[in-house]
């Protein structure tokens, strides 16, 4: 064999060694990473780890880790980059986000109802109540004459701009008064601070019910809810961040069509979990979609 031909075939060998070394050294050492920021009442419940689990089975050398937080932060988390996907379940500051240019590829994934909870004595009448608005006015009435107390998440959250939305358009000021709790907590923590000051709250079903068969509320209970009040529709939507990008963001993408093309293991995990705290959105987008639209008019309210 001719000298050049063994220094041709020692260079395909030597680069095919470094090829494959690194081939190998990538595939052994390296997780993608899937960031998500998440509200909490998702994570609270479980839901998020269940549909998780079932994708790694199908993408075992991925790992999704989940943050936590209040819708709000969960939008600022992808404003700044941090995370490549959020879950969150409030219209109208997903709308604000998307016009911003900061989220994109909007899904709706799931969705409940919100509810009124509070002490089972009622002081309030609450469970008399004609719709939302005559309960937040029942329980304003009732605080005003020292019977009660309102705990609020008061963090941006989902609930929390749901909540200051039927405070608004119940003509009555929360703000007046030690009566109205700020507590700055997830949905878990101020379902358990209301439990303690047997006060009313306002909360995602899926929660309250998670919480109440671990038997961690013993004096609060369901007292309003009303499905044919497009308010309490609560709509969990998934979202790409504008900001991620490379392999992180095609893996994100894959776990968001995931969400939406296998939403019978939601029904799978409520069939587990003994009662139905979700509702898959497939099959139904038209109707959510429009409730979703009516639901990001809704004017910001910070104070």
């Amino acid at each position: 064999m001719k000298l050049w031909i063994k220094i041709i075939i020692t260079i395909i060998s030597i680069s095919l060694l470094i090829i494959g070394t690194h081939y190998l050294v990538d595939r052994s050492n390296s997780k993608i990473i899937i960031r998500i920021a998440a509200t909490t009442s998702l994570y609270t419940t479980g839901l998020l780890e269940y549909t998780a689990n079932t994708f790694r089975k199908l993408y075992p050398d991925t790992e999704i880790v989940f943050v936590a937080v209040g819708s709000g932060a969960a939008l600022e988390y992808a404003k700044r980059g941090d995370v490549c996907m959020v879950i969150v379940h409030a219209p109208e500051l997903e709308a604000e986000y998307l016009k911003l240019g900061v989220i994109d590829r909007h899904k709706p994934f799931v969705y409940n109802f919100f509810v009124i909870i509070g002490p089972s004595s009622d002081p309030a009448n609450v469970s008399r109540s004609k719709s939302f608005v005559d309960a937040f006015q029942r329980i304003y009435i009732a605080t005003q004459k020292g019977l009660t107390k309102f705990v609020s998440r008061a963090d941006r959250s989902g609930t929390c701009m749901r909540e200051r939305y039927l405070w608004r358009i119940s003509n009555v000021s929360r703000l007046e008064g030690e009566w109205y709790i700020e507590c700055g907590c997830g949905a878990d923590q101020a379902l358990l601070l209301a439990d303690e000051l047997e006060a009313y709250t306002f909360a995602d079903v899926g929660t309250y019910e998670i919480l109440k068969r671990k038997n961690r509320l013993s004096n609060i209970v369901i007292l309003y809810t009303n499905t044919s009040d497009y308010a309490s529709l609560n709509i969990y939507s998934t979202y790409i961040a504008t900001n991620c990008r490379g392999i992180e963001k095609r893996y994100a993408e894959l776990f968001q069509e995931f969400l939406y093309i296998n939403q019978n293991i939601v029904e799978e995990f409520c069939t587990l979990f003994g009662t139905k705290i979700f509702t898959p959105v497939k099959d139904q987008e038209d109707m959510v979609l429009n409730i979703w639209r009516t639901q990001a008019l809704g004017k910001t309210d910070d104070q």
